[in-house]
């Protein structure tokens, strides 16, 4: 595939104050991924993406809910991105224009549903937005559990050591659980929150604990259609930790369990539960028969990992975090 040339380019400042520094990656949907630097000389990643006529509806409605989502808080949770929205005729927006009908308590806001026809609140409906910008910190002002991977194989291990994996994966458990509670307002009564896809580089290290990235997801995937994840080389690795249900558009809060295992597979391991050479078409049949291969595990950790990845999302664990005792107790055997 050809290079895909950017809109943008090093200098730039798509928002006052942010100045681009390197191109991270582009993809074929009019996405940039770019480092920058911020008013303050800090270093962030900036997502920027030409809005097509398609995601615009879902773009607006992921807007109007938005500061819904900015009132969950949890100690192992990151905090969301900035977003800004530049419209067709210039206007650089990160809040919604001053109207009550349209204000984060306005009972009309939903956030966007799968197949719903659902219009913006108030004037929002009426914006053409030319492009969305994310703002967040730097994947460089965090190390990830991809990053601690890297650096156990620098030093010829084989993976994550297991008690200090279990312990990550412990701290994104209660992220994942909490958001499971069906206690989160987010415009239409108490609700789930489903991440979708949690990945290694969605659990970050803060200090002596871990955070979950991107934990709106799936909601994003929806509004964006797509568009937010898949750059090219973010296609096999976002498909790799994807629930059968979620890929046939029908997600469960077991959804982020069976991500977790495949997480804990490729931190234990140093590979996916699919064999050498697995193209992503046939990567996508194996999940959706559960057909996964978790023959590097030991057989106590087997078990555990299939019960996590069993087709029907009713027959996994009760939660993420029966899922890591489980794990404690297969080690202990």
């Amino acid at each position: 595939m050809a290079a895909i040339q950017p809109k943008h380019q090093a200098d730039d400042e798509p928002v006052p104050g942010y100045r681009l520094t390197s191109l991270v990656e582009s993809g074929p949907w009019d996405l940039e991924c770019w480092e920058a630097v911020g008013p303050a000389g800090e270093r962030v990643r900036m997502t920027i993406i030409t809005v097509r006529e398609e995601i615009q509806q879902g773009l607006l409605e992921w807007f109007v809910v938005l500061p819904f989502f900015r009132r969950i808080r949890h100690p192992h949770l990151l905090p969301l991105p900035e977003l800004w929205l530049r419209t067709a005729d210039g206007q650089l927006l990160n809040e919604l224009p001053a109207c009550p009908a349209a204000s984060p308590d306005s009972a009309g806001a939903r956030p966007p549903d799968a197949g719903a026809d659902i219009p913006p609140a108030g004037p929002v409906a009426t914006l053409q937005v030319g492009e969305a910008i994310e703002i967040e910190a730097s994947s460089r002002c965090f190390r990830n559990l991809r990053d601690r991977l890297t650096e156990y194989r620098e030093l010829g291990q084989q993976g994550i050591p297991w008690p200090e994996l279990v312990d990550y994966l412990k701290g994104a458990a209660h992220a994942l659980d909490y958001l499971h509670d069906p206690v989160h307002d987010v415009g239409h009564g108490p609700e789930a929150i489903i991440h979708g896809g949690i990945r290694p580089h969605d659990i970050v290290i803060v200090g002596d604990t871990v955070k979950v990235a991107d934990w709106v997801n799936l909601v994003k995937w929806k509004a964006f259609e797509g568009h937010h994840r898949m750059t090219p080389s973010g296609a096999v690795r976002t498909i790799a930790y994807t629930a059968p249900e979620v890929l046939a558009g029908t997600p469960h809060v077991a959804s982020d369990q069976y991500s977790l295992a495949v997480v804990y597979t490729a931190l234990r391991t140093c590979a996916l539960p699919f064999r050498k050479g697995t193209t992503p078409s046939d990567m996508i049949q194996l999940i959706q028969r559960g057909e996964l291969d978790f023959s590097r595990l030991t057989k106590p950790e087997r078990r555990v990992m299939q019960k996590a990845t069993a087709r029907d999302p009713e027959k996994r664990w009760p939660s993420c975090g029966y899922l890591v005792r489980a794990l404690r107790e297969a080690h202990d055997t």
